[in-house]
């Protein structure tokens, strides 16, 4: 059965993954749901100053 993601679930658990492992366990499961053609269309932020070298 596919459940649709409602956004503000997803804006507050986004808001909440405050640490870069946090956030890599809220990317992993997000992957780990999306669609094959979900993940092609996925579009990266830019780096930001802190993580460009």
């Amino acid at each position: 059965m596919l459940q649709p993601l409602v956004p503000e679930p997803v804006d507050r658990s986004v808001a909440a993954a405050t640490t870069p492992a946090t956030r890599l366990i809220l990317a992993l499961a997000a992957v780990h749901a999306a669609r094959v053609a979900q993940i092609a269309n996925l579009m990266l932020d830019e780096p930001t100053s802190a993580t460009a070298g």
